[in-house]
This record gives structure tokens, sequence and C-alpha cells, in this order.
């Protein structure tokens, strides 16, 4: 479980700073990389696919928060001339459109799902005080 991938992850830290793996890794073929590219980007987008499968996308914050999120992560390259007037720290972190579409998705999940949530929480219980009071 959960040990057998942190232990993994440390033996690949550790083997990424000692210069025998490090000289191993460039001998690697491209072309094996790129198919290992390939199964693990592919797999990370199909496990992506499964979860929105269980999100409730009736709900319009959900549909909005995906769709936004999604859509700007995917279309940030199309800008890319756009963004050369900025910062370089800022072309760093929203040129990437994984990191764009984290930021969009949690930033919209908190204004949409959950500042909503809490507003409507806040609202029933003003109502409550106020029923409880008259």
């Amino acid at each position: 479980g959960l040990q057998y991938v942190l232990a993994m992850y440390g033996a690949t830290i550790v083997a990424g700073l000692l210069p025998k793996f490090g000289a191993l890794a460039t001998i690697i073929p491209s072309a094996v990389l790129g198919g290992s590219m390939l199964v693990t980007f592919s797999t990370i987008a199909i496990h992506g696919v499964q979860i929105l499968g269980k999100v409730d996308l009736t709900k319009k914050g959900n549909l909005l928060t995906a769709g936004l999120s999604i859509g700007a992560g995917l279309s940030i390259g199309a800008v890319s001339t756009f963004l050369n007037q900025f910062p370089e720290a800022f072309k760093l972190i929203v040129t990437n459109g994984v990191v764009v579409t984290t930021l969009l998705a949690v930033l919209l999940n908190l204004f949409l799902n959950v500042a909503q949530t809490t507003i409507r929480k806040t609202k029933q219980i003003v109502n409550n005080d106020k029923i409880k009071n008259s």
C-alpha cells in the first residue's frame, strides 16, 4: 500500500542523487522514455476521467468548475504570446496547463461550492434564530 509507494519514492530520490544511476538513466533510448511517459500520462489522464465520473455534474458549481478549469488548462498554450509581457516568475506558473487547471479548480471550488454552502448554512442559522426569537 502506501508504505510501498513511499519506499519506492524514497529509493527513486536516492537513486537520482547517485551519479552512477544518473549515468544509467542517460543511456535509456528516447523511444523507451517516450513510451513509458505515454503510459504514465495516459494512466493519469484516465484516473482523472474516473474521478470526474464520480462528481455530480448536475450541480452548476461542479460543472462550471470542471469545464472552466479543463478549458483554461488546455487553452493556455494558445495565449503564450500574450503572456510574454508578464514577469518570468508569473509566466513560469501560468504557462503550465496542469498548474493553471489545478489552481483554477481549487479556487472555483472554494468560491462556487464551499462559499455557497457556507452562505446557505449561515442563512439557515439566522432564520432559525429569528424564528426562536419571535
